[in-house]
């Protein structure tokens, strides 16, 4: 086992380290696994956020609208993985794009992954 960091980056400004997580060398991940990890990990600091402090929910778990209701991690999940397909995130491991959710790819100690949102031009 090792561990993965991840980062984000949005446009051109440098990557910022956001996580890691443990995997086994002799496994193969996909852009599915990772996502799914990326939102696992994320849903589960909010909610020990949530559980340290009391309160209300955080308002990232919280669907905008008048409709407001709690997402589950399988609906979360199912975003990310749709606004991969949607092309509003990319996927960057070890300096190369990953544009299909299913297949697979090795990571090493050395791996470097980056969840990359472009910023749509202003104008026409």
């Amino acid at each position: 086992m090792f561990e993965v960091d991840y980062c984000d980056q949005t446009g051109v400004q440098p990557p910022t380290a956001v996580g890691s997580f443990s995997w086994s060398e002799a496994a193969q991940i996909t852009a599915r696994l990772l996502i799914a990890e990326r939102v696992r990990r994320e849903f589960e600091r909010r909610f020990e956020r949530f559980d340290a402090h009391g309160g209300e929910l955080p308002a990232a778990l919280i669907a905008p609208g008048s409709n407001t209701r709690d997402f589950t991690l399988d609906e979360m999940v199912e975003a990310a993985l749709h606004s991969f397909s949607a092309n509003r995130f990319f996927l960057l491991v070890d300096r190369r794009q990953v544009v299909d959710l299913d297949a697979p790819f090795p990571l090493t100690p050395k791996s470097n992954v980056v969840f990359l949102r472009l910023t749509p031009l202003k104008g026409g």
